[in-house]
C-alpha cells in the first residue's frame, strides 16, 4: 500500500513540477524556448520536443535547452533520455540545487537509489533548506528501504533529534 501511495505522490509531484519547471524555464530564455511552455500547456509534447531539439541544435552549449528537454523526457517517462539531458546540464555549468534535484528524481525513477541519494545530498549542500530536496530524500530513503516507514523524517543539518 505504501509503495502505491509513494508512486502516486511521486508521479503527481514530478509531473506537476516537471511541467511547471519546463514552462518556467522556457519562459526565461529567448526564442524559440518561450513557445514550449505554451505547447506544454496545450498538451502537445511532440511539438514541444521538436521546438526544444531545434533550440539545442542552434545553441548546443546552452544548458537551458537540455534542462527543458530533460523535463519533457521525464514527463513522458523517458528516464534514460532525461538522465542524459540532466547530465549535460550539470556538465555545461549548472551545478545548482535544482539541477541535482532533477537528476536525483530521475535516478529515483530508474531505481538507482545510491546515485539519487548522492545527488540529493549535493543539492542539500548547495541549498540546505530546500524543501523539495528534503521531500525527495525522504522518498528515496523510503523506496530504498521500505522498513523505514512513514514516521521517519529527514532532518536538516543541525536540527536536533527529539
Amino acid at each position: 500500500m505504501r509503495k502505491i501511495i509513494l508512486s502516486i505522490v511521486l508521479s503527481c509531484v514530478f509531473t506537476s513540477v516537471t511541467n511547471i519547471q519546463a514552462a518556467e524555464t522556457a519562459n526565461k530564455v529567448s526564442q524559440p524556448l518561450p513557445a514550449i511552455s505554451k505547447l506544454v500547456r496545450e498538451g502537445k509534447p511532440e511539438d514541444a520536443m521538436n521546438a526544444v531539439n531545434t533550440y539545442i541544435k542552434a545553441m548546443p552549449n546552452d544548458p537551458k535547452g537540455y534542462k527543458v528537454r530533460g523535463h519533457l523526457n521525464f514527463s513522458q517517462k523517458k528516464y534514460n533520455e532525461a538522465l542524459a539531458d540532466f547530465n549535460q546540464v550539470i556538465e555545461l555549468k549548472q551545478k545548482s540545487a535544482t539541477s541535482f534535484e532533477d537528476r536525483a528524481g530521475t535516478y529515483l525513477a530508474l531505481k538507482d537509489y545510491d546515485r539519487a541519494l548522492a545527488d540529493v545530498d549535493s543539492a542539500l549542500e548547495i541549498k540546505p533548506k530546500s524543501a523539495f530536496a528534503l521531500v525527495l530524500k525522504q522518498a528515496i530513503l523510503e523506496a530504498k528501504n521500505p522498513v523505514i516507514g512513514p514516521n521517519f523524517r529527514v532532518r536538516n543539518k543541525g536540527e536536533r533529534l527529539r
